[in-house]
């Protein structure tokens, strides 16, 4: 329920492929933390905890419809508490085929969320956030490329440096032998 004392909908707002739910209330929006904690396979009860122990987390237990028409009490995250949340969040304890969309979350997910509630920058659409991870892998394929390329230019170096080194030689020449 609202302050008002009525029953709050549910809104779906699909980011990075997932269906999340969020909540309007008045110059608020919420996020159900259910609904994200299963789409990076964690505990949403862990986490609800997690967040009630931090002060900068601000939470709400809201009443709001169900997809099946029931209401239901949600533990709610307020957008601007979303971010925060997420950046607890360690890559490395979600399963590896999630770490990419973690660290996306991490990125655009809040302000994605509060432009839909309140306008502002509109969310990026697929074909961006695709060329956008596109260029992504490019730069790193690149920032290898000019690694290998100095290490090369490095090892280059360092054998010409000994050959012109090993051919100078302190000690006169003596005559060969010849037996």
């Amino acid at each position: 329920m609202n302050e008002e004392g009525n029953v709050t909908s549910i809104v779906k707002v699909t980011f990075d492929g997932d269906e999340l739910e969020a909540i309007r209330q008045g110059e608020r929006a919420w996020v159900v933390l259910k609904r994200l904690c299963e789409v990076f396979g964690i505990q949403a009860h862990g986490q609800a905890a997690k967040l009630k122990e931090v002060p900068w987390a601000c939470t709400q237990i809201i009443c709001a419809v169900a997809e099946d028409g029931k209401v239901r009490e949600q533990f709610c995250l307020d957008v601007d508490s979303l971010a925060g949340w997420l950046f607890t969040i360690n890559t490395k304890k979600v399963r590896p085929e999630l770490r990419d969309k973690l660290i996306r979350y991490q990125r655009e997910c809040a302000r994605v969320l509060r432009s839909v509630f309140f306008g502002g920058p509109s969310a990026p659409t697929p074909a961006l956030a695709q060329v956008t991870e596109r260029l992504d892998v490019i730069s790193r394929h690149i920032n290898v490329r000019i690694l290998d390329m100095c290490r090369s230019a490095i090892r280059a170096s360092r054998r010409r440096a000994r050959a012109s080194t090993s051919s100078l030689s302190f000690w006169p020449e003596r005559p060969a032998l010849r037996g």
